[in-house]
């Protein structure tokens, strides 16, 4: 999901590089790795992050929350909500 958010956000002409771009430096400088956890689990998660209405922001927070995993956010409202959030 968060690639096809940044990659939307490419489109749009808000970040510099492509998703896969951003995903690969990523990977190799902070060992980033992408989510295997089920969907299903992912998108019923979702349902209770009821602090945005932005349906990217609730399944990566509710993706992060199902592991219990630190997240890389500068978004006001995920760094206030969820508190294993960093920026």
């Amino acid at each position: 999901m968060v690639a096809l958010e940044l990659e939307l956000l490419f489109e749009i002409g808000c970040l510099r590089y492509h998703s896969k771009e951003i995903i690969e430096s990523l990977s190799n400088t902070i060992d980033l790795k992408i989510s295997n956890q089920p969907f299903d689990q992912i998108a019923l998660k979702s349902t209770y992050q009821n602090f945005t209405r932005d349906p990217f922001d609730r399944i990566i927070v509710a993706d992060a929350d199902l592991k219990q995993a630190k997240l890389i956010s500068k978004d006001r409202k995920i760094l206030q909500n969820y508190p294993l959030s960093v920026w």
